[in-house]
């Protein structure tokens, strides 16, 4: 008996077995492929939320990617929970380019939440490379959502362009805070009120984020801040086409961004045309909103640079296009602040 060579058999079919076994687990269908802790999803056709929820082991240690071909994927209203795609903390998404893999849905519904949006975030999950888009016909659509979550999103489109009173690219709820890099976030097309990036009782970081609204019949606003303090960084606004009011960057009442080299423009509507609204603060609130390095503009029909600066408030470097109204004149706020002439503006 060879009992070198009978051992040498056994090895080969240990290995043989090995490799068999790790193929099955690598392939989890002819468009699913499984290598550790990430997913490749080759082309449409897989449900997301299924592949999402059937993984059960991640955490800090072990972070799972889900990688995107090139497509468009379908994202419909969950049965039970009427909610669009969820992320989950610790699985990430990643798409082959925005404009390449596409999350595209109709989800909208009567209140803002997950039941009016294609992409729900998650904490420690990052969404990327990919673009979201809402064609929802309800009172709310909205791309992307966020509340109590602070995601990393960055690489992406997000639009919303049919709900019948509200389109919202981002939503950023109560308590998120998301960090948004080279985002392009666009809302058009509702009857009442399209907002580019909304933010309430939120604290996100924005960099390199270009918020659209257009073609609300009331009122567009490129960044609405409502209660919120984000960190805005090489930031574009724009609003435009509303027959009311339109507002590059509208901060409601206690609210305190911090705003650096951020361009707000807002035209066309008939009476309202703000480049950046401050809402008056509550008497305790000790905050207020600092710009630096910025173009606040406001231009046509009733237009202003900038309505509302209170106490707390400070304005630096910056061009403000269409004047100042409802200074508070308490103190100077405004530092080195210029208009479409390069005169001197005086808040």
């Amino acid at each position: 008996m060879n009992t070198k060579r009978n051992v040498g058999i056994l090895v080969f079919l240990a290995g043989l077995l090995v490799v068999m076994v790790a193929h099955a687990t690598l392939s989890m269908s002819d468009s699913v492929i499984r290598k550790g802790t990430t997913i490749e999803v080759l082309e449409p056709g897989p449900d997301l939320q299924d592949l999402i929820d059937g993984i059960t082991d991640e955490g800090p240690g072990k972070p799972y990617l889900i990688k995107l071909g090139p497509g468009v994927y379908p994202i419909k209203p969950d049965g039970i929970t009427g909610f669009g795609l969820v992320m989950a903390p610790y699985i990430s998404i990643m798409g082959s380019g925005q404009g390449v893999t596409i999350l595209l849905g109709a989800i909208s519904a009567g209140t803002l939440g997950e039941r009016s949006a294609i992409v729900t975030g998650a904490n420690n999950a990052a969404l990327t490379d990919l673009s979201v888009e809402n064609k929802g016909a309800s009172t709310f659509s909205v791309a992307i959502f966020n509340s109590h979550t602070s995601p990393r999103i960055q690489n992406v489109t997000a639009t919303a362009s049919v709900a019948a009173v509200n389109n919202r690219g981002v939503s950023n709820g109560t308590s998120s805070r998301p960090t948004m890099i080279n985002v392009t976030a666009t809302a058009s097309g509702a009857a009442s009120t399209n907002i580019g990036v909304s933010n309430l009782s939120a604290f996100p970081t924005m960099i390199n984020v270009t918020a659209t609204a257009s073609g609300a019949a009331t009122r567009n606003t490129g960044v609405s801040n409502g209660d919120s303090s984000p960190t805005m960084i090489n930031v574009t606004t724009t609003a435009s086409g509303a027959a009311k009011d339109n507002w590059g960057v509208r901060n409601g009442a206690n609210s305190s961004p911090t705003m650096n080299n951020v361009t707000a423009t807002a035209s066309g509507a008939t009476s309202g045309n703000v480049g950046m609204e401050q809402a008056p603060p509550s008497i305790l609130f000790r905050g207020g909103t600092q710009v630096d390095s910025s173009t606040l503009s406001g231009t046509g029909t009733g237009a202003k640079g900038v309505i509302g600066i209170f106490a707390g408030d400070q304005i630096t470097n910056t061009r403000i296009v269409g004047g100042v109204s409802n200074d508070d004149l308490t103190t100077t706020n405004c530092l080195n602040t210029f208009d479409a002439a390069l005169d001197p503006v005086d808040c």
